[in-house]
């Protein structure tokens, strides 16, 4: 069963790349945050809505290979958020460590 904000974001999307609306644009439209329309994009995609996604916005689609696509891009994203991610963690490593030397401890 769909909940009512993925149920107003599906309302809104169309089928085809051609008809494809940008996630700001539905934003705007049901007036709720960028995030909020993310998020129902996403519990969409999870219950098996057929939801693909690229440079024009997101739309609806039958076409496997726009799926696949879609699936590329967010595995890329995934591993270029996963390398910042693992940065972040070292210079978190390296401050903390910085910080026992000079005898300031951590901070809870």
């Amino acid at each position: 069963m769909t909940d009512w904000p993925a149920q107003a974001v599906l309302s809104r999307l169309e089928w085809g790349r051609d008809r494809a609306c940008r996630l700001g644009d539905l934003a705007e439209a049901l007036d709720w945050p960028r995030r909020a329309v993310e998020q129902a994009v996403q519990d969409l995609r999870l219950q098996g809505k057929a939801i693909a996604s690229g440079p024009d916005g997101v739309w609806l689609t039958a076409d496997y290979r726009e799926l696949e696509a879609t699936y590329r891009s967010l595995r890329g994203r995934i591993r270029s958020q996963s390398v910042t991610a693992w940065a972040i963690r070292d210079t978190a490593r390296r401050l903390r460590g910085a910080g026992e030397q000079m005898g300031m401890g951590l901070v809870a």
